[in-house]
């Protein structure tokens, strides 16, 4: 199998580092799943299902666009379509709206030169002003002074007299008066078109930007570090590896930056669905930016939004049951906010009393099974038969690489903001199919200090490396091109000394090569 040509992978590690990751590994045998080191361990996507958001935009961005269509309208939707007929207008192509408003505009002008000629000819007997008397009026001339009408007040008529002014002649008066005021009604609607179409919003979000690929790895939530077994840097706590383990999860990541950074968009916040191979749509709880605190997202710098593959997640597998929890009933939760203390989800089956998590819940029951032997409780239905699992099921990379391959049709990410210029609020939308993730991967640094100021690197926006050196990422799309291959590590490099001064803040103590 080819290697992904578009992630970079980091160089092995040296023959003493082995030693010690062979004796870590050795000691956690149980997590050895949680890293992905075959071929034998990739899996492939078998939903085959189309993108419900099009990446059809430059720097592999979609247009902001949800393609899907209505069919077998009844008569009752185009009725609805009807009311809102504004709005349906102005999704139009701008040249097709254009064209339709000029054509409007010009058979207006031409009912009324009709009506100005059937006038003169039905008063062809009184001198109203628009002819010479005994004399109809010619089309072409109407149709001038239709025209005068609709652009002009204060005018002559084309008689060269004041009819209009006379009371033998109302017919003109009223004609001209309704054509004045529909064209002030016209000219309104104009305004408000045009304005509506330049104050458009919806374009800002083009500039808003997300990576190419999606990085599914393990992080530790206590520090926000990724897990990896390469590198000198983890296997010197090698030592503390068991409470790294505890406090760590499954995370799926995403970088989203705003390109025009100088001028930041207004109250960005973000959410994440996924699409299921039953075309079944779920929401998936974001912990950074926390969701619970309205998904805050600051776009002038590149930002990582994750989700927490939990239990409570709809990409964790089914398989994967945790003892003792309280029903969600249809509730979207995090596991997170449980161990936070934010609320308690483990439920004591004895007792009834809620803990945030199963250590909280073995200190109880220790307790209580004191308290229970001292006063000779009975053991039926009591603390004292109640025995709490040691080994609480751990989710690993692998079970949700595989679940995903059996049932992710589509990943969805929205940023909302507003455009601090014209106050109007904006979308910009992504989409990851399977083969847009990247496991065991982690984002390239891009933010750098380049002449005593923060810069941005594009070309390395897309880029991703692999966290362990026998890993490999799932083939993406070919024509990802912003992702270093393997054979081109150098080039990074050249990119680095052509800016000169341009570093990062974790130069010294990480590098890609």
């Amino acid at each position: 199998m080819s290697q992904d040509p578009y992630v970079i992978n980091p160089p092995r590690s040296a023959s003493g580092s082995s030693s010690l990751r062979r004796r870590f590994q050795n000691k956690q045998h149980h997590h050895q799943s949680q890293r992905l080191r075959t071929n034998s361990n990739r899996h492939y996507s078998n939903v085959f299902l189309p993108r419900l958001v099009d990446r059809n935009f430059p720097y592999f961005q979609s247009k902001n666009q949800i393609a899907s269509k209505n069919v077998k309208n009844p008569p009752g939707v185009f009725q609805l379509l009807v009311k809102d007929w504004f709005h349906v207008f102005l999704r139009e192509h701008v040249l097709k709206s254009i064209t339709l408003l000029l054509v409007s505009w010009t058979v207006y002008i031409l009912i009324f030169a009709v009506v100005y000629v059937r006038i003169d000819k039905a008063y062809l007997d009184r001198n109203c002003g628009l002819g010479e008397p005994g004399t109809p009026i010619r089309f072409g001339t109407a149709f001038a002074f239709s025209l005068e009408t609709c652009t002009t007040v204060g005018y002559g008529l084309p008689g060269g007299n004041n009819g209009f002014f006379q009371n033998n002649c109302p017919a003109v008066q009223i004609t001209i008066y309704f054509q004045m005021v529909w064209s002030m009604m016209f000219n309104a609607f104009l305004l408000a078109f045009f304005f509506t179409k330049m104050a458009n919003c919806e374009n800002r979000s083009i500039q808003v930007v997300f990576a190419d690929k999606l990085c599914v790895n393990v992080r530790d939530f206590t520090n926000g570090k990724v897990i990896t077994d390469e590198g000198d840097e983890f296997l010197s706590s090698v030592h503390d590896a068991d409470e790294v383990f505890r406090n760590s999860g499954v995370c799926l990541n995403v970088r989203c930056y705003d390109i025009d950074s100088a001028y930041p968009v207004v109250e960005a916040h973000v959410r994440m669905y996924m699409i299921d191979k039953n075309l079944k749509l779920h929401v998936l709880r974001i912990m950074h930016p926390d969701d619970e605190m309205g998904g805050m997202l600051y776009t002038s710098l590149p930002s990582e939004i994750s989700h927490h593959v939990d239990h409570h997640s709809p990409l964790a597998p089914s398989k994967y049951k945790m003892p003792f929890l309280a029903k969600a009933h249809g509730m979207v939760f995090r596991a997170i906010d449980s161990a936070t203390g934010n609320r308690d989800e483990i439920v004591c089956p004895v007792c009834g009393e809620a803990y945030g998590t199963y250590e909280r819940l073995r200190k109880h029951v220790r307790y209580q099974k004191m308290v229970e032997e001292h006063d000779d409780y009975p053991e039926a239905e009591s603390h004292r038969c109640l025995e709490v699992p040691e080994n609480i099921p751990t989710l690993t990379l692998e079970d949700v690489q595989e679940y995903m391959s059996q049932n992710l049709a589509e990943i969805i990410v929205v940023v909302e903001g507003i455009d601090p210029q014209v106050s109007g609020t904006f979308q910009a939308l992504q989409s990851y199919k399977y083969d847009d993730i990247c496991w065991d991967g982690e984002f390239v640094q891009c933010l750098h200090i380049h002449k005593d100021k923060f810069s941005v690197c594009m070309e390395k926006f897309h880029q991703v490396k692999t966290l362990s050196s026998s890993s490999e990422s799932v083939p993406s799309s070919p024509d990802s091109s912003f992702i270093v291959p393997k054979e081109h590590r150098e080039d990074s490099r050249e990119m680095d000394e052509e800016f000169g001064d341009l570093k990062s803040p974790s130069d010294d103590d990480e590098q890609v090569v």
